[in-house]
């Protein structure tokens, strides 16, 4: 009988989870916070596919469960221009499958977002912002090592003169992929990865929390208590069955 309680327990809190996982959020405006930089041409194998692209930390703000969101999110699709609409909180492996890679990206955006906390400098958050979305890009679409300056995808400036802070930008993003890489950064698993999913829009990537929210604990709890209720009425009537 417990055994039983228990995979319904389960099974319910996989049910509530999934939902969780794939909950809608309807993005009504969007911005950059901090402000974003000019990081030069985005190159993409050895052509480039946007000139002069911003580099920086969205501000998404709109709606869940009828409820306000403001989420902090990068972009993990290079292809796709961003816009107001409605995305699908999946889990990261739809975009990015490997699990070393997963841990990378994890560990980035914790300890990015400690800097972007800790500096009071706007110009200086400006750039540790544009040096985190680099290196998600590099995360994300390379295979043979990472370098904001070269490989798959990068940024090129042909005038530097002109986007002064993509230079320090993409050194930035280097060191923040050498820490990661020789784990001198490692992830301290108080956070998870969320990706807001979306085929039509710029799909992005941002912090979530490592373990279910309030409200989808007690909805377990919930489930736990109804499941108990009908094993104990069950009980019951069996007991009065047999008496």
């Amino acid at each position: 009988m417990r055994k039983t309680l228990l995979l319904a327990a389960a099974m319910f809190a996989g049910t509530v989870l999934g939902q969780s996982a794939q909950a809608q959020i309807n993005v009504t405006s969007w911005t950059w916070n901090p402000t974003v930089i000019n990081a030069g041409d985005l190159m993409y194998n050895g052509s480039a596919i946007g000139a002069n692209i911003g580099a920086g930390r969205f501000e998404l703000t709109g709606t869940q469960n009828g409820g306000p969101v403001d989420l902090f999110t990068y972009c993990v699709d290079i292809f796709q221009p961003i816009h107001p609409g409605v995305f699908t909180q999946q889990p990261i492996a739809l975009v990015l499958p490997n699990a070393v890679k997963q841990a990378q990206l994890l560990t980035l955006l914790e300890h990015s977002d400690s800097l972007l906390a800790a500096e009071a400098n706007v110009s200086n958050q400006r750039v540790i912002a544009a040096a985190t979305q680099l290196a998600v890009w590099e995360i994300i679409y390379e295979s043979n090592g990472y370098d904001a300056n070269g490989g798959k995808v990068y940024t090129h400036s042909p005038n530097p003169a002109a986007v002064p802070l993509a230079n320090p930008a993409r050194t930035l993003a280097n060191s923040y992929l050498a820490n990661i890489t020789n784990m001198t950064w490692v992830a301290n698993a108080t956070k998870s990865l969320v990706l807001l999913y979306s085929r039509n829009n710029q799909s992005q990537v941002m912090l979530g929390s490592a373990v279910p929210e309030p409200g989808t604990w007690a909805m377990m709890i919930a489930g736990i208590g109804m499941i108990g209720g009908v094993m104990r009425r069950k009980r019951r009537a069996e007991a009065t069955a047999t008496a």
